[in-house]
């Protein structure tokens, strides 16, 4: 299973288990260290809770739309 997906619009399918380090590699940009290694701890630290799907969460010129999760995880993302 491919965790990262390029789109045609540009903008990428992500799945949040992937590391921080190789997204932000894909991404060409850097993101901050924490207590987290995956995109998910990312996203829960920079919302302070599990945002619901629809949600978006912004960093920098990025916005993370949450598409598939649940009340207890996050399990998709789309990077614009």
């Amino acid at each position: 299973m491919q965790l990262i997906q390029r789109q045609e619009d540009g903008t990428l399918l992500v799945n949040t288990r992937v590391d921080l380090s190789d997204l932000a590699e894909e991404l060409g940009i850097e993101l901050p260290k924490g207590r987290y290694s995956s995109l998910a701890g990312f996203l829960l630290e920079k919302a302070g809770e599990i945002p619901p799907v629809g949600s978006s969460v912004e960093y920098k010129k990025l916005k993370f739309t949450i598409l598939r999760g649940s009340a207890q995880s996050i399990q998709e993302v789309k990077i614009s």
